[in-house]
């Protein structure tokens, strides 16, 4: 079954399921949504039912990812920082090492 298919496919069943099971909680509940002393009919209902959930969806996502990307940025940041001071601190020993190691290794045989 090639991808386009599938997918209208699977936004089909997505669009029944959630009518069925909207129409079937609203009149389990009892519920009604009332815009301008107006009972919204049940399909417009579970769209603004759904169109809400998608709000609250992309706000929890914004601040998921701008928690976590802070959080990143501050590790990483510290993690930087951290090489640099140990390169300041620590270069003339560093220099060293490298210069007894060019002195002292073996000769590549020909």
């Amino acid at each position: 079954m090639s991808f386009a298919k599938s997918l209208i496919l699977a936004i089909l069943a997505t669009l029944l399921l959630t009518y069925l099971f909207g129409n079937t909680v609203f009149s389990w509940l009892d519920m009604d949504i009332v815009v301008d002393d107006h009972v919204v009919e049940p399909i417009e209902g579970i769209a603004i039912a759904a169109l809400v959930g998608i709000i609250l969806f992309v706000v929890g996502l914004a601040v998921f990812i701008s928690v976590f990307g802070t959080l990143i940025l501050v590790v990483l940041g510290a993690l930087i920082g951290l090489a640099f001071v140990g390169l300041t601190v620590f270069w003339p020993v560093l220099l060293v090492g490298f210069i007894v190691w060019l002195l002292c290794k073996e000769p590549a045989p020909e």
